[in-house]
C-alpha cells in the first residue's frame, strides 16, 4: 500500500508531512483545469461540475498549507520579512512573463489599461496571480496583527471567518441582494476590487492553517478521510443546487466548502507514505510551484500556435493534457538546473 493510516496521535507528533506535498501537486493539476476548463463542450452541467466542484478545493488547500507553515515563523521577523519578499519577487517577475498576454487582452478590448494598472494592486496582473497577492497581504496582515496587537489566532480567525462568510454571501448568493438595498454596495464593491479573490475574504483560510498548527496537540487522528468525502458530496450539491438556481457560471468558494477541504487537509497531514514515496516529495512540491507559475504560459502559446498552424482550435481536453504533459517536463528540466551553482537562482522563481 502507498498510503497507511498512522496509529492513535494527535497532528504536533506527526514528524513528516510529506503527504502534504503531493497534495499540492494534484492541487496545481486542478488549478490548470479550472482554467483550461477540459470539459468545457461537454454539457453544461458537466462542464459547469468539471470546473466548479474538485478543482474548487486546489486555492482554499494551498492558502491552508501555506498557513500551516507560516505559523513557525510568526515570531521571527527576519523570516517573515524574506517569506513576504520572496512572494513579492514572484509576483513581479510571473506578472511580467505574462504581461505579453495582458497586452494581447488589452488589444482585444477584453481590459484597458487603466483597469490592468488597478488591477495590478487590488487584484491581480493575470488570471492566477492574484493567489500571490492575496498571500503577500495575508502574511504582512497576520503578522502585525499577531505580533504588534497581540492578537490572538484565534481571534484572527473570528474575523477572517465572519470576512469569509460575507464573501460567499456576495458571491455564491449575490443574486438573492439584486432587490435589496444592499445591491448598490455590492456593485461598487465589484467596480473596485473586481472579485472576491483578495486577503479580504481568502485570508480566511491562510489563518486557519496557522490555527491548526498552533493547535495540532489538541488534534487527534481522525477518519478524516471519512469526513472529506461526506463534506465534499455536501458541497458538490451546493454547487449544482446553486448553478440551478441563479445559472452563474463561477464559483470560488461555497458554506460546504469550508469543511470539506479543512478535512481532506487533515487527511493528508495524517497520511503515512511509505519512504520510497517521501523521497520524492519535494520534487513534487516543487512541481506544484512551477506548474501553478507557468501553465498558463504553455496553454496561450498552445493554444495560438495550434490555431495559427491549422486554423483549428484545439479540443479543451487535449489542450489540458498537452498543457500538464509540457509544464510537468518543464518543471522536472527546471529542477535539475537548479541544483546547479550556475543557474541556482532559478531556486528563488520556484
Amino acid at each position: 500500500m502507498i498510503l497507511k493510516r498512522s496509529p492513535a496521535l494527535s497532528l504536533n507528533k506527526v514528524n513528516n508531512f510529506a503527504a502534504l506535498d503531493y497534495l499540492k501537486f494534484f492541487c496545481a493539476l486542478l488549478v490548470a483545469a479550472i482554467h483550461i476548463e477540459p470539459f468545457e463542450s461537454s454539457g453544461f452541467l458537466v462542464s459547469f461540475c468539471a470546473k466548479n466542484t474538485l478543482p474548487r478545493i486546489a486555492v482554499p488547500i494551498f492558502f491552508i498549507i501555506s498557513g500551516f507553515f507560516l505559523f513557525q515563523k510568526l515570531d521571527d521577523r527576519i523570516k517573515i520579512r524574506r517569506y513576504s519578499l520572496r512572494i513579492l519577487l514572484l509576483y513581479a517577475v510571473y506578472s511580467i512573463i505574462h504581461l505579453p498576454f495582458v497586452i494581447s487582452d488589452i488589444n482585444k478590448g477584453k481590459t484597458s489599461f487603466s483597469e490592468f494598472i488597478r488591477s495590478i494592486f487590488l487584484y491581480r496582473s493575470y488570471l492566477h496571480l492574484w493567489y500571490l497577492l492575496t498571500l503577500f497581504f495575508t502574511v504582512i496582515i497576520i503578522y502585525l496583527l499577531y505580533n504588534k496587537l497581540k492578537m490572538p489566532l484565534k481571534t484572527q480567525l473570528i474575523i477572517f471567518g465572519i470576512l469569509h462568510i460575507i464573501g460567499i454571501l456576495i458571491s455564491f448568493y449575490r443574486p438573492v441582494f439584486d432587490s435589496t438595498y444592499l445591491k448598490p454596495i455590492i456593485d461598487r464593491y465589484y467596480e473596485i476590487f473586481f472579485d472576491i479573490e483578495n486577503f479580504v475574504f481568502f485570508g480566511f483560510y491562510v489563518v486557519l492553517g496557522c490555527f491548526i498548527r498552533e493547535n495540532s496537540g489538541k488534534i487527534p487522528n481522525k477518519n478524516y478521510g471519512l469526513y472529506s468525502a461526506a463534506f465534499f458530496c455536501l458541497f458538490a450539491g451546493e454547487m449544482i443546487i446553486n448553478r440551478l438556481l441563479f445559472q452563474k457560471a463561477d464559483y470560488q468558494i461555497s458554506f460546504f466548502l469550508v469543511p470539506a477541504v479543512l478535512f481532506i487537509f487533515l487527511a493528508a497531514c495524517f497520511c503515512d507514505l511509505s519512504e520510497k514515496f517521501r523521497k520524492h516529495a519535494l520534487f513534487f512540491r516543487r512541481q506544484s510551484t512551477i506548474i501553478y507559475l507557468w501553465h498558463m504560459v504553455f496553454f496561450n502559446v498552445l493554444n495560438k500556435m495550434f490555431f495559427v498552424l491549422t486554423g483549428i482550435r484545439l479540443n479543451r481536453f487535449v489542450l489540458y493534457a498537452a498543457t500538464v504533459i509540457i509544464s510537468f517536463i518543464f518543471a522536472a528540466v527546471w529542477i535539475r538546473l537548479s541544483e546547479n551553482k550556475r543557474f541556482g537562482f532559478l531556486k528563488y522563481l520556484s
